[in-house]
């Protein structure tokens, strides 16, 4: 679906600020061809999975992507995955060609979620997961998004993805936090396939940042809510296990070297 900002929610869920900054991040006229700059937005990319699947996730650092666990394995009991076969499509900038996809390397998912420890409700927070690219994003095709803080009940965060994994720039829309606390947060927003792992984003005056990954779906009293673990918990502790995956696979590596001279 094309890009853009959906305004059907009432106004009054918004608060002044983030409507200014949201003008500044989507209405703001390119500038001249020369001294382009890629959109604050293009970070958020698409994850092609292979077999028609695909996720959104957005670039952390220039060769890291966070998204949500289940779209890099759907197998209980894996944390150090093989991600060569997954792609990053980042945003594409007005007045910039497409980009190229960037082949992923290697990943890591929360440990809660990937060895399936306690039922599916409780590890609802830990759907987190980080992709290496084998390659860094040229900073003239995206530059990464920082990290924020934990998100409050009344929040409007703004939510950006590939819906269907349609598009060359990601659907944005404004969702209320009806729930929060410090695993996970809950949405006043419908989602569908492909938006897993889409950021939820914060505005301020110095850009986007990002509080949450959207990760499942449900309805309370009848009404559709999307759900998803907060960054500030969970970042840290899957960064530090794909540090030590990236560890083990240089280690393999070398043995391997080794054993073949």
């Amino acid at each position: 679906m094309p890009g853009g900002v959906d305004r059907t929610r009432p106004a009054r869920h918004f608060k002044p600020m983030l409507r200014v900054v949201l003008t500044v991040l989507t209405l703001s006229a390119p500038a001249p061809a020369f001294a382009q700059s890629p959109a604050v937005l293009a970070a958020v990319g698409r994850l092609d999975l292979g077999g028609g699947s695909s996720c959104s996730g957005t670039l952390v650092a220039a060769d890291l992507v966070l998204t949500a666990a289940h779209c890099l394995t759907g197998n209980v009991g894996e944390t150090e995955l093989d991600a060569g076969h997954i792609d990053f499509h980042p945003g594409r900038s007005p007045g910039l060609p497409p980009p190229d996809p960037i082949p992923g390397e290697i990943a890591a998912v929360h440990p809660i979620y990937g060895f399936g420890i306690g039922p599916v409700t409780a590890r609802m927070g830990f759907d987190f997961g980080l992709l290496r690219l084998a390659a860094p994003v040229p900073v003239g095709v995206a530059r990464p998004l920082d990290m924020g803080p934990l998100p409050e009940v009344g929040d409007a965060v703004l939510i950006a993805g590939y819906r269907g994994g349609q598009g060359e720039v990601a659907r944005q829309r404004h969702c209320e936090v009806i729930e929060a606390n410090h695993a996970f947060a809950t949405l006043g927003c419908e989602v569908d396939g492909g938006e897993s792992g889409s950021p939820m984003l914060q505005l301020s005056a110095s850009g986007p940042l990002v509080v949450g990954v959207l990760a499942n779906k449900g309805r309370i009293d009848g009404q559709p809510v999307a759900f998803g673990p907060v960054t500030e918990t969970a970042y840290g502790t899957v960064s530090e296990h794909l540090r030590n995956v990236e560890a083990l696979e240089i280690e393999r590596r070398a043995e391997g070297l080794d054993a073949a001279n």
